[in-house]
């Protein structure tokens, strides 16, 4: 297996992608079989498409999606088209269409494209802004089973929340979902750290309205527990659910238990319902689930980001790629230093290990063996094939 990633940052989405396929060409010296293609979402998804292949034979295949920032094997990059060209890797590019209006039956209908392949992993890009993260995986892991290895990272954009895309070969899609299927024996690597610190003890949903509003905790209204939280804390009313997420307690096999012995997965306070005295969450909440606040410093993040690439690496200590997917949430938090993220953990890897990836509107990583939906979270896989 090899591999190679580029990056170019130009104005013109045609000449920047037309400009991408070059230079991976040149660095990769042949024609790849597989491109994991990620396009900042201030570019025009067409056009950048449209000058990406014009460099490239029509049997090479291509996936992936628009983001809020790319990842190369040096940095973290803003309104940049990069790319990852991989051959000696056996891999098929799979689609739905839509997301809607059933998202498990999109996952299975991946599912079932993956297990027809008889495939070994699965790197998959959801729509950020249509469908349920959480139920297209689990529809995906009703075919291939709960321990079937799946990656990835959920498309993004800018923060305008109207609309994200997705790469399949030639074709830009919005509302759908893509993957790579990854065929033959190769092992892998996961990790997924946030460095949130959970604050006080837990609390149990009580009251909930829908899949994603809370409105009660331990039988009291959360929007007035997190906002006695939240004290005279100094917080943009547009960020304060990012800066303050909750953690959700999940056990083994990815279901919400009640012991505090557990693991712990970041889910982003969306917004405050005043009128409602709730919060809504980007995950899926229910009845009996169990939460805990939390505070951070730029420091626990880039820890976070650290401490889950030295773990990954424990498990494959000389991967041939890495796959990096990190939360949009992540990066404003860090602001600048959102390249001290990606410098801190680049140096624990090496500058030999080609790397790709890009900032997203969740991540997709296991916990346990069994992956599950991420917010605020620094989530690597390392492949070696």
């Amino acid at each position: 297996m090899r591999a190679a990633t580029v990056s170019v940052v130009h104005s013109d989405p045609v000449r920047a992608g037309r400009d991408a396929a070059a230079e991976m060409l040149s660095e990769l010296g042949s024609v790849p079989e597989q491109v994991l293609l990620f396009v900042s979402s201030r570019l025009d998804p067409t056009e950048v498409l449209a000058g990406f292949t014009s460099r490239l034979p029509a049997n090479v295949q291509i996936a992936g999606c628009s983001s809020f920032a790319e990842i190369n094997s040096e940095e973290g990059l803003d309104q940049s088209v990069t790319a990852m060209g991989i051959t000696g890797l056996s891999c098929t590019t799979l689609k739905v269409d839509s997301m809607m209006p059933d998202s498990r039956q999109a996952g299975r209908s991946i599912g079932a494209q993956a297990k027809e392949l008889e495939a070994s992993l699965l790197i998959t890009f959801p729509d950020g802004m249509q469908g349920n993260t959480a139920e297209y995986i689990r529809g995906i892991q009703d075919i291939l089973g709960a321990e079937f290895p799946i990656v990835g990272g959920v498309a993004a954009e800018h923060l305008a929340f109207q609309r994200t895309n997705e790469f399949y070969n030639r074709e830009v899609l919005t509302g759908g979902a893509v993957a790579v299927a990854i065929r033959g024996a190769v092992t892998l690597g996961t990790s997924a750290r946030s460095g949130f610190q959970p604050v006080g003890g837990l609390r149990t949903i009580t009251k909930v309205e829908g899949q994603h509003l809370i409105l009660e905790l331990d039988g009291q209204p959360a929007l007035r527990i997190y906002k006695d939280f939240l004290g005279d804390t100094p917080a943009n009313p547009q960020m304060v659910g990012i800066q303050f997420p909750l953690l959700l307690v999940f056990d083994v096999a990815g279901s919400h238990m009640t012991s505090d012995d557990r693991v712990h997965v970041v889910r982003v306070v969306r917004s405050l319902d005043e009128e409602k005295g709730g919060l809504l969450l980007g995950g899926e909440v229910a009845v009996g689930m169990q939460v805990r606040l939390t505070r951070t410093v730029k420091d626990d993040l880039l820890r976070g980001a650290v401490e889950a690439v030295e773990e990954a690496c424990k498990k494959v200590p000389r991967p041939d790629v890495a796959f990096i997917f990190g939360c949009a949430g992540r990066k404003l938090l860090l602001g600048p230093h959102y390249q001290q993220e990606m410098a801190g953990a680049f140096a624990r890897l090496g500058r030999e290990v080609p790397k790709v990836g890009f900032y997203t509107y969740g991540e997709l990583s296991p916990v346990h063996n069994v992956t599950i939906y991420h917010d605020e979270t620094f989530t690597i896989a390392l492949v070696k094939a």
